[in-house]
């Protein structure tokens, strides 16, 4: 499996975590939009709703897990 074929399973699981109150908030604290991406991924990762692992075990490291986030994440 190729690592853009996770993307729509990782939209569905970010999708409850990116909120117009915590998107508010990680402005207002002036948090990198990777920094958001990243806690968005924890998130989702602690909830059940993502395997982060699945990535790491196809090959991936934390940059092409950064670009998969920038695609699954509207800009902050």
């Amino acid at each position: 499996m190729k690592l853009h074929d996770h993307l729509p399973n990782l939209r569905r699981a970010l999708l409850p975590h990116d909120t117009h109150g915590l998107r508010t908030l990680y402005r207002a604290r002036r948090c990198t939009a990777m920094r958001y991406r990243w806690d968005l991924l924890w998130c989702a990762v602690d909830a059940g709703h993502f395997d982060i692992g699945t990535l790491y075990r196809e090959g991936a490291n934390d940059e092409h897990i950064d670009t998969l986030l920038r695609a699954a994440v509207p800009r902050l």
